[in-house]
């Protein structure tokens, strides 16, 4: 007969074998990836009537923008991922959230034709998990990047008693354009009609009319090399001009500066009424572009 002390440690024995014992582990969370903030700011330089800057500016634009992932290089740029094309008023800003650590750039896809963009800091900004990067574009209203060109016809009457040149202002009546680009020409003194040559025309700004002692301004020109041709030599009686000096040739504009320059016609003593058949040089009308004198 078993004793009491045995029965007691088999059955403690048999009931540890029904113990079934399970570990129990929290729940681990997934991982959210780590992202950080760009706030893009648009500014813009605009001058008021009082020549002063204007801040805050007035919210002139919008302006097109696009932001893109990437490391961007002066040879080229292309991009990892395109974010968003987001437009901006001068300004205003724009937050984007939630991006993901890296290298980030805004460049600007469009602009109204009076701004210009002088400075761009939104190139290769880098964007840190949890933490927030500013970037700036900034940009000018053109209108104070723009020069002028003041052009003065000149008339010399020359008296053969007096054997001196006197001014002919009020006579005649002389065609001119006025282009951008650069003349491979001096300023030159024929006499006679200054040719426009290879001329490496950028812009037609102006077809006008000069009398002798009159001047023409064009203002909000943009910066660049200027020239003024004649396009029809004055005529009319009792004499006939031809041109004796075009320092026109050539003038270079400068931002918020005026420039002059000069075309000079001598007034001929022996003037003819104008032949109805021209004859060398022929005066073409501007209407095909060249405008000049072939």
């Amino acid at each position: 007969m078993r004793s009491p002390k045995l029965l007691v440690a088999l059955f403690l024995l048999a009931l540890g074998a029904m113990v079934v014992t399970t570990t129990v582990r929290p729940a681990t969370p997934a991982v959210a990836q780590a992202t950080g903030t760009l706030v893009v700011l648009k500014d813009c330089f605009i001058v008021g009537p009082d020549g002063k800057l204007l801040v805050p500016p007035p919210p002139e634009g919008p302006f097109q923008l696009e932001l893109s992932k990437g490391l961007s290089a002066p040879s080229g740029y292309t991009p990892e991922a395109i974010i968003a094309s987001f437009s901006l008023r001068c300004g205003e800003t724009r937050t984007f959230t939630g991006l993901a650590a890296g290298t980030y750039n805004v460049f600007e896809e469009d602009s109204p034709d009076d701004f210009g963009q002088i400075a761009n800091f939104c190139i290769n900004v880098p964007v840190a998990a949890g933490q927030t990067s500013e970037c700036l574009l900034t940009n000018e209203k053109l209108t104070n990047f723009r020069g002028a060109i003041v052009v003065h016809k000149d008339c010399l009457d020359f008296d053969p008693a007096t054997q001196t040149f006197g001014d002919a202002a009020g006579q005649g009546n002389f065609g001119v354009e006025l282009l951008k680009g650069t003349s491979p020409l001096p300023a030159q003194r024929p006499p006679g009609p200054t040719p426009r040559g290879t001329f490496a025309l950028e812009d037609e700004i102006a077809d006008f009319q000069l009398v002798c002692g009159d001047f023409r301004t064009f203002s909000g020109l943009a910066p660049g090399m200027y020239s003024a041709f004649e396009t029809s030599g004055g005529g009319g009686l009792p004499g006939q001009f031809r041109e004796y000096a075009n320092d026109c040739i050539n003038v270079i504009v400068n931002a918020q500066a005026a420039a002059e320059c000069r075309i000079t016609n001598e007034k001929l003593s022996a003037g003819t009424p104008t032949p109805s058949t021209p004859t060398t040089p022929v005066i073409t009308p501007p209407d095909t572009g060249d405008g000049g004198i072939r």
